[in-house]
């Protein structure tokens, strides 16, 4: 029997070792609140002759943003970022720069954003400079330099679709559905049945899902029972939407319920209706700005425009996609040189699943590649907090925090971890959990297979053993 205790002791490791995954999973606080970033500033004239023969980086960080806590109120942590620029030319030379600090961080809201970083300023010289805080769309993807200084546009964009001309027909209705839910009383699902010819979108703000085929088209809505609800078709009409609609439990099952739909009212809207639907005209988003970006996420997501456009309303919500830029003119004359100092907010990456939390900065350096000479970087980190890890592996300690002299560009970004704590400790393992995880489904068989042998060979030698004694 020793061997059948060692195969069960072992099973019982693997699972005593595993956390409760599923559970965890469904019931943990966030451990993780996204940040953002900052990347020097950039000129959009690619034939400028200006040169930076010196950059400062300095990070001042004396207090941490509290998660769960969006107003920020004594949040302060910031980056300066002071260039002396040198123009060799020998006509002076207007420059339009760029200075890009990274989306809206999820652990803040969206009035407590904007005053942040309306707060900071840029100088020319030790002078306050007129700088304009434009908005473009960024999806989730790495910092791209050609591409995000590109979408940056003045004025509204014209685009051959999204435009004054696409039709757009508003339904609203009504359901009354005699199935009941077993969780949620209120809440039904239903299915849209559209012609198989359709070529047009559909966009609501209840979308669930759809499914595509050659015999079909169908699209699942999450709807509230008796409440009103409004579905966008896009360049081509469904008049027959309130005949075309059945109830269901849910969108797999797709067991039938009877139901009636009320059309409440059908009209006609322009484009900006729905690109405008979650824009705050008393924030700091332009109204070009902001339609432009949603004019570059539907492009970016809607590749496919001969195919349909099936989405949820939500696609014009870019609450956390838009990237922040101050924009500004730099004048230097012939053979003359000038300091430019821009100063923007610092909002890191806040990871609570360490005690203390953990707080990671970037700083993109990869785009001062783009300009014609550059050398000569300081780096100083002004904290009273600790160093914990760093791209950049050579700062040195000093009375103020932490400092790096560079004669060149890195070939790397500057990233940066600081906590309250030299050696914080991570108090979960998630990804650990998955391992563990993977390894108990593919031990389980085989240690079956042992427990299997083994009872089968414990119960031969019993069986063995008891024939001895009857002889």
């Amino acid at each position: 029997m020793k061997r059948i205790t060692l195969i069960f002791g072992l099973t019982m490791i693997v699972f005593a070792a595993t956390p409760n995954y599923v559970g965890a999973s469904a019931n943990s606080a966030q451990h993780s609140f996204s940040g953002t970033y900052a990347s020097g500033v950039l000129v959009t004239d690619e034939e400028s002759p200006i040169i930076v023969t010196n950059e400062q980086l300095v990070f001042n960080i004396f207090n941490f943003p509290k998660n769960y806590d969006e107003r920020l109120e004594d949040y302060d942590a910031h980056v300066s970022a002071t260039y002396t620029f040198e123009n060799p030319a020998d006509y002076e030379v207007t420059a339009r720069l760029v200075f890009p600090f990274g989306r809206q961080p999820d652990y803040i809201d969206n009035d407590v954003f904007a005053d942040i970083i309306d707060h900071y300023e840029v100088k020319v010289d030790d002078v306050a400079v007129d700088a304009t805080i434009r908005h473009t769309y960024q999806s989730y993807r790495e910092f791209n330099i050609l591409k995000d200084m590109d979408l940056i546009h003045d004025g509204f964009k014209s685009d051959d679709y999204y435009n004054e001309d696409l039709e757009i027909f508003a339904y609203t209705l009504k359901i009354n559905s005699s199935y009941v839910p077993e969780y949620n009383s209120y809440q039904r699902t239903i299915i849209i049945d559209l012609p198989t010819n359709f070529s047009g979108g559909v966009i609501a703000q209840n979308y669930q899902s759809s499914k595509v085929t050659d015999q079909s088209k169908q699209i699942s809505l999450y709807v509230t029972n008796q409440v009103a609800f409004t579905v966008y078709f896009l360049a081509e009409d469904f008049p027959q939407l309130e005949h075309n609609i059945r109830f269901v439990d849910d969108s797999y099952k797709a067991n039938e319920y009877t139901g009636t739909v009320t059309m409440l009212d059908k009209r006609m809207v322009d484009f900006d209706e729905l690109a405008y639907r979650y824009y705050d005209d008393e924030g700091l988003v332009s109204a070009s700005d902001y339609k432009n970006a949603v004019l570059d996420k539907l492009n970016d997501n809607f590749l496919d425009r001969p195919l349909n456009r099936f989405t949820n309303m939500t696609v014009f919500d870019l609450r956390y996609q838009l990237l922040a830029w101050y924009d500004y003119d730099l004048i230097i004359g012939a053979h003359q040189s000038v300091t430019n100092e821009v100063v923007a907010p610092l909002f890191p990456t806040i990871s609570t699943n360490y005690k203390p939390p953990v707080f990671d900065f970037e700083y993109l350096l990869s785009p001062a590649s783009t300009w014609s000479s550059f050398s000569d970087l300081t780096i100083k980190i002004n904290t009273d907090f600790f160093l914990i890890e760093s791209s950049l592996t050579k700062f040195s300690k000093t009375d103020t925090g932490y400092e790096l002299t560079l004669d060149n560009l890195p070939d790397k970004e500057l990233t940066f971890r600081l906590s309250t704590d030299a050696n914080p400790e991570r108090t979960s393992f998630f990804g650990s959990g998955l391992l563990f995880v993977f390894i108990a489904i593919l031990l389980i068989p085989v240690l079956g297979m042992y427990l299997l042998g083994a009872i089968t060979l414990t119960i031969y030698f019993i069986i063995r053993a008891s024939k001895k004694r009857r002889r």
